[in-house]
């Protein structure tokens, strides 16, 4: 069944719409309205006034000579047009606005594979839920097994040790940290072959062995002035402010990823009357790991502010969602805090500043308050302690400067 025509001058006014209720700043707004009048006029140009992706492909390629799909640095002007493409077709086929989008162009997997391909993903996802990474290794299949059949192999049984040699031989070319990687991520997907005895048992012996030498970094952490400036920048008595406060109280506080705020559902919290026994339980995005940790008295006030006051009327599960003509569960959260950011005038270079670095501070404070290493990975959701272990790089001086206590707020705000 096809869909009907749509007016691609009401879809534009619908995103302009929508912009305008996210309370992006003036300056973006107007950056999207020079490409909506330059997309306007290039149907004008080929007599059209229905949307279709062609004629939005067609502007890409001839205005700016790149594609939806084109990657790397790319100038503000450009960014937007391909950003302004991928909202209309999100609009064009769901009915619904996507701000984030998947920069890869779709990999044709070889049909020859596709058996095992589909078990491969589905134990994947048995043992993993981070949709990120899949996206890493599905892509990474799909290179190797159209390298393969280069080389005449039509069935993984005929793979041999000189394909996995030459496969890598190819790749030279790549950083050492590229190379690991690949490595590591075909080694799983061997074992699995291995496993299944889709291939000889032998193949795995025959990946490089790459010596990779890593310096641990020190996490970026905020100062307590930052914070503080950063949470007092929300208007708390709009909805959108209630859920951005929310949310970033879950990342200071408990140290929470964006992307477990993000799909936290209302089924992930347990009330009491007791406040002690508020709590947050589920299951982290990029581990699979369960996390289950009591509510500070901030956060589990600042949920029942936005649930009870703010957020819409919905039959979405989840806690945070879009507000607006739109509304459904909440993408690129980051950007929230850079529209903070921005709308402060809090300036922060040299380091990064987004969720992550909020979910970094966390773990630093405790660190310096002298939680012990073990009780820090455990609230942090870590897999492993090792991975809490680079928290203690950072000098005592500037651990002392995240010391925060959000209940100070609470005076200076009044």
């Amino acid at each position: 069944m096809s869909l009907s025509p749509q007016n691609l001058e009401n879809m534009l006014a619908e995103l302009d719409a929508y912009l305008i209720q996210e309370n992006l700043s003036l300056k973006t707004i107007q950056q999207y309205r020079t490409t909506f009048r330059a997309l306007k006029r290039f149907a004008i140009e080929q007599q059209k006034k229905d949307y279709s992706d062609d004629l939005c492909n067609d502007f890409l390629h001839y205005k700016f000579n790149v594609s939806r799909y084109t990657k790397g640095y790319l100038p503000p002007r450009i960014a937007n047009a391909i950003r302004v493409v991928w909202m209309l077709n999100s609009l064009s086929k769901d009915k619904k606005i996507k701000t984030i989008y998947h920069h890869n162009q779709p990999s044709i997997f070889p049909p020859d594979f596709q058996k095992i391909f589909n078990e491969y993903k589905e134990e994947y996802f048995y043992h993993s839920k981070s949709l990120h990474t899949w996206v890493r290794i599905h892509d990474l299949i799909v290179k190797f097994s159209k390298f393969i059949i280069t080389q005449k192999v039509t069935s993984f049984s005929d793979l041999r040790p000189k394909h996995i040699e030459a496969y890598f031989c190819g790749i030279s070319g790549l950083s050492k940290m590229a190379l690991a990687t690949e490595r590591q991520r075909l080694k799983k997907f061997l074992l699995f072959l291995v496993n299944h005895q889709y291939v000889q048992s032998n193949l795995i012996d025959f990946l490089p062995h790459i010596i990779l030498y890593r310096k641990s970094k020190a996490p970026s952490i905020w100062n307590e002035k930052e914070i503080k400036e950063l949470l007092l920048s929300i208007d708390r008595n709009s909805a959108i402010g209630k859920r951005d406060y929310a949310m970033l109280l879950l990342a200071i506080q408990m140290g929470l990823r964006s992307s477990d705020i993000q799909n936290l559902k209302l089924t992930n919290l347990t009330w009491s009357q007791n406040p002690q026994e508020c709590a947050i339980d589920f299951v982290q995005t990029k581990t699979g790991k369960q996390f289950s940790q009591p509510m500070p008295y901030d956060v589990a006030t600042a949920l029942v502010d936005y649930l009870k006051n703010a957020r819409p009327e919905s039959a979405d599960p989840h806690i945070f969602l879009r507000h607006g003509s739109h509304i459904g569960k909440l993408q690129g959260a980051t950007s929230r805090i850079y529209n903070l950011l921005e709308r402060a005038n809090i300036k922060i270079t040299n380091r990064k500043h987004g969720f992550h670095s909020l979910r970094h501070t966390f773990a630093t404070r405790l660190v310096s308050n002298g939680t012990p290493l073990k009780v820090v990975s455990e609230l942090m959701g870590h897999t492993s302690v090792i991975s809490t272990g680079t928290y203690i790089t950072v000098d005592l001086k500037t651990l002392r400067n995240c010391a925060l206590k959000p209940m100070e707020l609470k005076n200076e705000r009044k």
